[in-house]
């Protein structure tokens, strides 16, 4: 995993410590898909130009 994805999944785990109880069940789970879409377009970008 690259620094930009550890990264990513850190923030991610401290919005919702932070904000989770007050971010929707349903805005959390979009925040994770979110997130999961941009974990595959950095592994895309690794395959194509790494």
């Amino acid at each position: 995993m690259t620094q930009i994805q550890i990264d990513l999944e850190r923030a991610l785990k401290n919005i919702l410590e932070q904000a989770g109880s007050k971010i929707k069940p349903e805005k959390q789970e979009e925040l994770k898909k979110e997130v999961e879409g941009t974990k595959q377009i950095i592994e895309r970008f690794k395959s194509r130009y790494a």
